[in-house]
């Protein structure tokens, strides 16, 4: 829409086409303020969103700076998996140094954008209203005066007349002059909000720009230590890759060697679990038999027998039994180390002619 410009020489007519023209001036700056109000609105919207996914990234970060877990192997790192590890806290320091960046962009944007915009509609916009009504009162007044001049009868006395006269020319030059005064306002509001509406907004969307750019610097600042660390974990992957075809050929080795009996860990030659069962008794009858677990290891080169008493307490679990069953019936003579609890181990020594049918299974 294309105002026509309001001239101040139409203010000495006030013609139809004047106040139909300062009607179009008026509508179009109440407009802009509804507009400005909107932008405002969604404004506050975008900031509210930014601290929303400020707060979210900084839980991120404070996350990742924690993060942490354990490789196999030794208790000592290598270079590689100290910086893997130390990766954690740099991705958060990124993150939470954006996140700085974000908090100067919402603080300007209230300060730049926010403030100026509701300062130019309340003071400038909404100031030319009070120029109307200096404007209107005096239309009024002048049209009031000048209907009381022409109802004058042409019999009044000079005097009369002439004080009308004056009057009327007063009031004339009154509402001229307010005319003017709302015309240079109206004017003047149009012409100001050129550049105080969009400076404003220039000066958020350079912010916004600042703010992408420390994004680039950051990234610039930490890109050496991302590069070696690319590299680091393209290094990791490639072992991993190479560690694959061993892993599977190691595996079917140990599964051939299961399949002959040969189930041996380290300096054990056996291992499972020995299932006991003993009468249980109830007012002296026999009323069943109950059972209990302890998971095995034997050592053979020093006759250690070691017991892990296993309190299994999982409901409706199904144990697979395998066929490596071993029914010892003989007079052992061996040094038994009973596990009572975990990593506390009572020892004794037997010598004694045990006799008893023990069910020993191999472990899963």
């Amino acid at each position: 829409m294309v105002l026509r410009p309001l001239e101040f020489s139409d203010c000495l007519h006030d013609s139809p086409f004047f106040r139909e023209n300062l009607q179009a001036h008026e509508k179009e700056l109440e407009n802009t303020s509804e507009a400005i109000k909107g932008l405002q609105k969604e404004c506050r919207r975008l900031l509210t969103a930014m601290k929303e996914l400020s707060k979210a990234q900084r839980s991120f970060a404070s996350t990742l700076n924690g993060f942490t877990f354990e490789f196999i192997g030794s208790d000592q790192q290598t270079e590689k998996e100290a910086v893997i590890l130390s990766a954690f806290q740099q991705f958060a320091q990124i993150v939470a140094t954006m996140e700085d960046h974000r908090d100067l962009l919402m603080e300007s944007a209230q300060a730049r954008l926010l403030s100026p915009l509701e300062k130019f509609r309340k003071e400038k916009i909404q100031g030319t209203k009070d120029y109307k009504k200096t404007f209107d009162r005096h239309s009024e007044r002048f049209l009031n005066t000048l209907d009381k001049h022409l109802g004058l009868s042409p019999k009044k006395k000079e005097s009369v007349l002439s004080e009308s006269d004056i009057t009327v020319e007063q009031e004339q030059k009154l509402f001229r002059q307010a005319a003017m005064g709302y015309v240079k306002v109206l004017l003047d509001v149009q012409e100001r909000k050129k550049f105080e509406f969009v400076e404003p907004l220039l000066g958020f969307m350079t912010d916004q720009m600042t703010f992408y750019h420390s994004a680039y610097e950051t990234g610039q600042e930490y890109k050496e230590l991302m590069n070696d660390l690319q590299v680091k974990l393209q290094d990791v992957r490639q072992v991993w890759h190479e560690s694959q075809e061993y892993a599977d050929s190691l595996m079917k080795v140990t599964e051939e060697k299961a399949q002959h009996g040969d189930t041996r860990s380290g300096q054990f030659v056996r291992q499972g679990y020995l299932f006991t069962q003993k009468e249980r008794k109830l007012g002296g009858i026999t009323s069943g038999l109950s059972s209990s677990k302890c998971f095995c290891q034997y050592m053979k080169s020093n006759s250690l027998f070691v017991i892990f008493p296993i309190a299994d307490h999982s409901k409706g679990r199904f144990v697979c039994v395998l066929s490596c069953v071993f029914i010892l019936a003989m007079c052992l003579c061996l040094s038994v180390c009973l596990s009572v609890r975990p990593f506390v181990h009572l020892c004794m020594s037997l010598t004694a002619c045990l006799c008893l049918s023990i069910y020993l299974v191999s472990s899963l």
